[in-house]
C-alpha cells in the first residue's frame, strides 16, 4: 500500500541468548502468559501448517493486546485495545525462525511493523585456565542470535512526529518487557533443565486440547438439541 509519508520511526534491538536454537524455540512456544507482558490479553492460533517446499513451519496467530495510550492520542481515536496478526516461520534446517507482525487495529491511523529473527550461531567457548585441555582450544559454544526491528508510521500529517515519537516509547517500552520474559525463560531452563520445561509444555498442549474438546462437546450438544 502507499501512504503519504514525510518520515518514520525505527526501532532496534540485538541480543545474544546463551542456549541453543531449538530451546529458545521451546522457550518462544511457551512466552505466554508471563508476568513481563501484562498487556497481552490472549494467543489465538489461527493457522499452522508445514511448508512443503522449505520444511518450515508456519504458524499464524491471531494476538489480543491492552494499550494505554495517552489521552491526547485517545481523542484522536487510538483504541485501548488491539489485534496483532503475527506470522512465524520456524526453519529447522537454518535454524531460523523469523516473525512478523502488524497491527490491524487502527492501522488507518497508526501501523507498526515487526520482525523478529532467532538464529543459532557460535561463540568461542570460556576455558577456564586452571583447567586448561587441549581438547578445548578452538571449542565453540552453540547460542542464539535474537534481532527485533520495527517501523512505526502514522498518516496523520499534522500530528505525525508527535504520534510516531510516542508509538515508539510504547512499542519500546512492550518489547523491553517481552526480552525480559524471555530472559526469565532462560533462567528457568538452567534451573529445571529440558525435562522440566517439557512437562510444563506438555501440560499446556494437554490443556488446549481439553478446551478443544470442550467446544467439540459444545458444538456436537447443540445439534443434538437443535435436531430434537
Amino acid at each position: 500500500h502507499s501512504r503519504a509519508l514525510t518520515m518514520v520511526k525505527f526501532f532496534e534491538t540485538m541480543h545474544v541468548f546463551e542456549l541453543p536454537w531449538s530451546s529458545m524455540i521451546n522457550l518462544w512456544i511457551q512466552k505466554y502468559p508471563n508476568n513481563h507482558s501484562v498487556h497481552i490479553d490472549a494467543v489465538d492460533t489461527i493457522q499452522r501448517k508445514i511448508d512443503k517446499k522449505t520444511g518450515a513451519l508456519v504458524i499464524r496467530r491471531l494476538v489480543s493486546s491492552s494499550l494505554r495510550p495517552p489521552k491526547w492520542m485517545e481523542m484522536l481515536g487510538f483504541a485501548s485495545h488491539a489485534y496483532i496478526l503475527e506470522e512465524a516461520i520456524i526453519d529447522p534446517i537454518r535454524k531460523e525462525m523469523v516473525l512478523r507482525s502488524c497491527n490491524i487495529t487502527g492501522n488507518h491511523i497508526l501501523e507498526i511493523e515487526e520482525i523478529c529473527k532467532y538464529s543459532q550461531g557460535t561463540k568461542p567457548k570460556d576455558v577456564d585456565a586452571k583447567y586448561d585441555d587441549d581438547d578445548d582450544v578452538g571449542a565453540v559454544e552453540v547460542i542464539t542470535k535474537y534481532t527485533q526491528k520495527a517501523i512505526v508510521e502514522t498518516p496523520i500529517y499534522y500530528f505525525q512526529s508527535a504520534i510516531e515519537t510516542s508509538a515508539l516509547s510504547i512499542f519500546a517500552h512492550i518489547a523491553d518487557n517481552g526480552l525480559a520474559a524471555m530472559k526469565h525463560s532462560c533462567v528457568d531452563y538452567e534451573k529445571r533443565g529440558v525435562d522440566g520445561l517439557s512437562q510444563i509444555l506438555k501440560m499446556r498442549l494437554d490443556t488446549i486440547l481439553m478446551m478443544n474438546d470442550l467446544q467439540n462437546l459444545r458444538k456436537n450438544i447443540g445439534e443434538i438439541f437443535k435436531n430434537h
